[in-house]
């Protein structure tokens, strides 16, 4: 049941697990992988009798790099959201900032996020001292582009120990060269 103004938190019955994924599987487990910018973000009921909230985030300035034919923008949908005073969190998912530049590693499986890793396939990418680096959903520096780390952030790390996005791309896009992509619908 849902009440005005509470908030309401994944429960522990249903509660989400978090996998810690590499930078390899976060490549093997992706339908697609994309540069782009948080353009919208829409939370509303995701059903008539108004028992849960979705929220469907828009990114523009697509950069495809797999999985995607052109730069069109893509929507994502997202479990959780807020609806007037109503706000369902689901543990995982990121927050998103309108405007913001992030790299997206996605699946197209229908569930809560469409994020492989949930927020662990969601990286910010910020204007640095060495121009774009790559940052952990949770704002933590990216300190290698190494295929069997885990892509945590690293904690105590400052912004200059963060990976230059052109390095980590390098990587990711070597990662990738060996997969067909499923066509985008």
């Amino acid at each position: 049941m849902v009440f005005a103004g509470w908030e309401i938190l994944a429960s522990t019955a249903n509660g989400t697990t978090i996998v810690p994924k590499t930078l390899a599987a976060l490549c093997a487990e992706s339908d697609m992988v994309f540069l782009g910018r948080v353009a919208a973000v829409e939370s509303r009921w995701a059903d008539p009798q108004q028992r849960s909230i979705e929220t469907v985030v828009t990114f523009s300035d697509i950069e495809p790099i797999f999985g995607l034919r052109d730069s069109t923008p893509v929507r994502l949908r997202f479990a959780g959201g807020q609806v007037g005073t109503v706000r369902e969190v689901v543990a995982g998912i990121p927050e998103f900032s309108i405007g913001e530049r992030v790299l997206v590693f996605a699946h197209r499986r229908p569930g809560a996020s469409p994020i492989v890793g949930f927020h662990q396939g969601y990286l910010r990418v910020r204007r640095t001292h060495i121009g774009e680096a790559v940052f952990s959903a949770t704002g933590r520096p990216v300190t290698t582009a190494d295929p069997d780390t885990v892509l945590m952030g690293t904690e105590g790390a400052g912004e200059e120990d963060a990976t230059a996005l052109s390095a980590f791309l390098a990587v990711v896009r070597n990662l990738l060269a060996a997969r067909t992509p499923h066509p985008t619908p």
